[in-house]
């Protein structure tokens, strides 16, 4: 129907809060993590590509410090 187009069409453009976006189920993070090379996650998002043994971002690839522990930031949320 034109109206769920349209509902669909709304979720896809709208604005993200703060212009952020997790790389992981892209969308806005909630409870944000900052990786050390700047990329944002969702904090469930991030530890659940590090249970599954990842050891990089998701995003850029860069490796994470093998004492790597995720914790909300702050700054971004």
């Amino acid at each position: 129907s034109a109206a769920l187009n349209l509902f669909s069409l709304t979720l896809h453009t709208c604005p993200l809060r703060f212009g952020l976006q997790c790389g992981v189920c892209m969308r806005e993070p909630q409870e944000p993590v900052e990786l050390p090379c700047h990329h944002i996650y969702c904090l469930t998002c991030i530890k659940a590509s590090l249970d599954a043994g990842q050891t990089s971002c998701p995003s850029c690839r860069q490796q994470l410090p093998n004492d790597f522990q995720p914790h909300v930031s702050e700054d971004t949320r």
